[in-house]
């Protein structure tokens, strides 16, 4: 038998509706307006290099994070009405995201006659939704088999404040970092200008389609016995890259 979930303080219900709603109405928001943007830039040929799919993709993004929003809504509003859910935890839901494992599996061969049809703009963003879904979802559901967890309300109210909160602070720090890389790397290469020109030759050579890639690489080696390079190339992969891979998963 379940024991009872002790009583959530009122102040914590009410600050996570006001976050998770205010979340979720502002992903809705915020996707509307991509998909209008895609949808206008699909009809127009004016926007030289638009990419409809990418801004549909980012729509599909942001859609879900304001649908993941709404069980934290859901749950504080009971919690403030005192009619709290009681956590029943179900293994059946391990069973479905392993049948989803096997989805994402048909829909992976999906990507290639999908991608190159004319409907690309309205059928990739959610297979590349799905396909991103699926295997996390299969994931959470195996590494909480067997755990104590906490009420539906705390449990989603992790993800909405993660979502919410964690992701936007990460993604600042993330581009304060990448602002003094480039303000260094910036006051780096003004300072040599030998590595200054090595760089124009570099962006020549792959302007060119009919570069010679053994060029290409003895002049990116000639570039990496630069102390400084190497050094600024760590702090990308060290640093930025994994708080950006991080944040996208």
């Amino acid at each position: 038998m379940m024991s009872e979930q002790p009583a959530s303080p009122v102040w914590r219900s009410w600050l996570l509706l006001i976050l998770s709603g205010g979340g979720a109405l502002m992903s809705f928001i915020g996707a509307g307006l991509l998909f209008v943007g895609g949808s206008f830039g699909l009809a127009s040929t004016a926007i030289p290099g638009f990419q409809a799919v990418t801004v549909f993709n980012l729509a599909w993004g942001v859609l879900l994070v304001g649908i993941l929003c709404i069980p934290a809504v859901v749950f504080s509003l009971l919690e403030i009405r005192g009619k709290p859910i009681r956590w029943q935890p179900k293994p059946k839901y391990f069973y479905l995201a392993s049948a989803g494992l096997l989805v994402w599996g048909l829909l992976v061969f999906l990507f290639k006659p999908v991608e190159t049809s004319s409907l690309a703009w309205l059928l990739l963003p959610p297979l590349v939704l799905a396909v991103t879904v699926l295997p996390l979802w299969w994931y959470i559901e195996t590494g909480r088999r067997g755990l104590s967890l906490p009420s539906p309300a705390q449990g989603w109210g992790v993800i909405s404040f993660s979502l919410m909160l964690t992701v936007p602070i990460i993604l600042i720090l993330e581009l304060v970092v990448l602002g003094v890389v480039l303000v260094v790397a910036g006051a780096y290469v003004s300072s040599q200008p030998e590595f200054a020109s090595q760089l124009a030759d570099l962006q020549r050579m792959l302007a060119n389609n009919n570069v010679d890639p053994q060029a290409v690489a003895d002049l990116f080696s000639g570039m990496l016995q630069r102390p400084g390079v190497v050094f600024g190339l760590l702090v990308v992969a060290a640093g930025v890259v994994p708080g950006g891979i991080q944040v996208v998963l």
